[in-house]
């Protein structure tokens, strides 16, 4: 990752009983390709290596794994990173 960005998102056509606002993550990595999630976990854990690494050398080839999880609060999977 090389940059990242937090969008607050105001949506009027979304779907009944859905909220109009809400939070997107955007990612940006270093061949210019972005990546957007609205998973608080990816966020969370992402935030907390972007604290840690922020300073380094980017030449030295920071790569981050995303990856799916089952989720133990709602059926399905969340989202989250770790640094490799």
């Amino acid at each position: 990752p090389t940059a990242y960005a937090v969008l607050d998102v105001h949506n009027d056509h979304v779907k009944d009983g859905q909220n109009k606002d809400y939070r997107k993550y955007l990612i940006l990595d270093a061949h210019g390709q972005k990546y957007v999630t609205g998973s608080i976990a990816f966020w969370n854990s992402f935030i907390d290596i972007w604290n840690e690494i922020k300073g380094e050398n980017p030449d030295e080839g920071i790569e981050l794994k995303v990856f799916k999880r089952p989720s133990k609060n709602y059926n399905g999977d969340f989202v989250t990173c770790a640094l490799l």
